[in-house]
């Protein structure tokens, strides 16, 4: 019989954890990196939001 790893936080809130964690990570990444202007993260999704909401 398999044995399941215990949750750290949740079952709900561990994904949830993870996934800011990554964004989180990027973020750091990214000023490491120096991307171009209009090239970073928060830019690239503002401009496809925009982009659908219209």
């Amino acid at each position: 019989m398999v044995q399941h790893a215990p949750f750290l936080l949740g079952k709900f809130s561990d994904p949830f954890l993870a996934v800011m964690v990554g964004c989180l990570s990027y973020y750091v990444y990214e000023g490491k990196m120096g991307r171009p202007q209009g090239h970073h993260l928060h830019e690239l999704i503002k401009k496809r939001w925009d982009a659908r909401k219209q």
